[in-house]
């Protein structure tokens, strides 16, 4: 008689189809919607490329990844994640939080080649240089003031007719920027924000949850190894710094003690003035209303009073930066919360029913850079997390809330790894999908860790070995082209480079100059200037072009998309015998 087995020779379950297919649902939704889109309007935009090249292979290996989990059995340590937080969970959360910093340090050097490919992270550089100088605003000498159009296509602000410029953007990212700068470190500044973000992470869910530095850890590690948290540690943009400081505001704010409370008021006013207004105060809003609801008045009031008078300070802050700049202020445009609810107002009646075809696009992309069990516990929490209520319907609410905004105000994101906009949210992903692992695995539920582990070891393992090299892979082939023509451009021996950008992808990007205009080549976009300011600019001056034949030659895409104001008057005026106009230098290729 063979006797019956026993039960720990059984095979271990699989991953329940409540759990994956969730997720596959979400991922087919979107990607529908976003084809679709596509189709229509003619794939014409960075959004459809990202789609097609970096998305849609991360998606297909986050699914492979998911499937195996749900079909073949693994077997897993029961209890693995709640004995590493119980008994060490401080060397853990420090190997996390060097992690991502240290992805971010290495990737800023060999991947993103310390080239800022987006005009949001130029800007960044561009106000940094202008902060060293002890002004908020540089000086443009007479000569290239009515250049400034053409020498700044993007991102400017313009006040004093072009006497003065920065980026239109606000200062703290800059400012750190700054600092970091000053000691040779601006290549740690992204990478210092994502392990700060990894650490805030924890802090929060040990708030949350006293008795449980498991689920906190796991946060934390849905951070350090969100590929999106990873790749912009490589970059200037401002988003790291605004996951950074999210995470600080709430993990202050959830204390108790007053002094927590003015410290959250402080990073607040940070986190709103770092590069636009409208992003921390979407993710503390749902906070600040909870306390209402639940009557805690005093703070209530508090955080209330703060925002509004953080606020009107950052909407007034372009008065007081030409007041400190020594400008006349009846010649400069209106500034303040006026002018701030006139910008948003004017993005609103801009809004056309076709840009909502993005969202679906941005959403498919956030998700293609999440470790993917995040997105799987996140889905799993999201009905019991808004029945829990408190702080976790303030959670999803805040994310809600960006996608709104984003939906009518600025639906197309342009450049980013990853969704950018959504950035400063990965930690309320996080967290949410933490509160999923210990709903799902809370007595009495029917799953138990020994289905949930082996996910976790798949999601981790799949996003650190396969799933970021990928990313990093995508990065750089984007990043290099450009990268080696503005190096083309900058090294050319000309004193004025044009850049004409018709039939190129993002060629206008190549347009940057530094802010003190001390660099030679100056950079002028071909598109901003009028056949009648030509024969100024060539006098006396050594010109150069770069055009649709170099880009291609340097790897950058070409575009039949016509987004640029016609030139031709522009080019024929550069064939007068007055101007002195050469080629910038073409890419040298050795035989091997």
């Amino acid at each position: 008689m063979t006797p019956p087995p026993h039960p720990d020779a059984s095979p271990p379950p699989r991953a329940p189809a409540s759990l994956v297919y969730p997720w596959l649902g979400l991922v087919c939704a979107l990607l529908a919607a976003a084809l679709a889109h596509s189709l229509i309007s003619g794939m014409k935009t960075i959004a459809d490329l990202f789609l097609v090249e970096q998305d849609l292979p991360a998606l297909l290996i986050a699914a492979l990844l998911l499937l195996a989990w749900r079909f073949t059995p693994l077997p897993a340590p029961s209890g693995w994640l709640g004995r590493v937080g119980k008994r060490r969970p401080g060397p853990t959360l420090a190997a996390l939080a060097l992690f991502a910093a240290l992805v971010g340090v290495a990737g800023w050097f060999a991947v993103a080649g310390r080239y800022p490919l987006s005009m949001d992270e130029f800007m960044a550089t561009f106000d940094a240089r202008i902060f060293a100088t002890g002004q908020p605003l540089a000086s443009v000498p007479a000569e290239w003031q009515e250049f400034v159009p053409a020498l700044q296509p993007f991102f400017r602000s313009i006040p004093q007719q072009h006497a003065l410029w920065s980026s239109d953007y606000l200062p703290v990212s800059a400012a750190f920027r700054t600092l970091f700068t000053a000691v040779h470190a601006q290549g740690l500044l992204g990478a210092a924000w994502s392990g700060v973000a990894v650490i805030a992470t924890f802090g929060v869910g040990r708030r949350l949850w006293p008795d449980r530095p498991g689920a906190a850890l796991l946060a934390a590690g849905l951070v350090a190894t969100s590929a999106q948290v990873l790749a912009a540690g490589m970059t200037d943009y401002a988003m790291p710094a605004h996951l950074a400081l999210n995470m600080v505001w709430l993990w202050l704010f959830l204390r108790r003690d007053r002094p927590s409370q003015a410290a959250a008021a402080l990073t607040a006013f940070a986190a709103c003035g770092l590069h636009q207004v409208i992003f921390h105060p979407l993710f503390a809003a749902p906070f600040v209303l909870q306390a209402w609801l639940e009557r805690r008045w005093g703070k209530a009031a508090f955080h209330t009073a703060a925002y509004a008078l953080i606020g009107l300070f950052w909407m007034s802050y372009w008065g007081l930066a030409l007041r400190m700049s020594g400008a006349e202020l009846a010649t400069t445009p209106a500034g303040g919360p006026a002018d701030f609810i006139a910008k948003s107002l004017h993005l609103v009646e801009m809004f056309e029913p076709m840009k909502l075809g993005w969202m679906p696009k941005n959403l498919l992309r956030f998700v293609a850079w999440q470790n993917p069990i995040s997105i799987v516990l996140c889905l799993a929490a999201v009905v019991p997390a808004w029945r829990a209520g408190g702080v976790w319907r303030s959670l999803i609410l805040g994310v809600a809330l960006l996608i709104f905004a984003a939906c009518f105000l600025m639906p197309f994101q342009g450049h980013g790894w990853g969704y950018r906009y959504l950035h400063g949210f990965i930690g309320s992903v996080a967290l949410l999908a933490a509160f999923g692992w210990i709903h799902l695995t809370r007595a009495g539920s029917g799953l138990d860790r020994r289905i949930l582990t082996p996910g976790l070891a798949i999601g981790f393992t799949g996003a650190v070995v396969i799933l970021l090299p990928l990313h990093v892979f995508q990065m750089s082939m984007l990043i290099r082209p450009y990268a080696a023509a503005y190096a083309a451009i900058a090294r050319t021996d000309a004193d004025v480079v044009l850049v004409d950008s018709a039939g190129l992808f993002y060629a206008d990007d190549l347009v940057r100059n530094d802010p003190l205009l001390i660099a030679r080549p100056k950079i002028l976009d071909l598109a901003a200037l009028t056949p009648e300011q030509v024969p100024r600019l060539c006098a006396g001056r050594k010109l150069a072009l770069f055009d649709r034949g170099l880009g291609l030659a340097y790897g950058l895409r070409a575009t039949m998309a016509v987004t640029r104001p016609d030139v031709t008057a522009v080019r024929a005026a550069l064939k007068d015998p007055g101007c002195r106009v050469e080629r910038v230098p073409g890419p040298v290729f050795t035989e091997s």
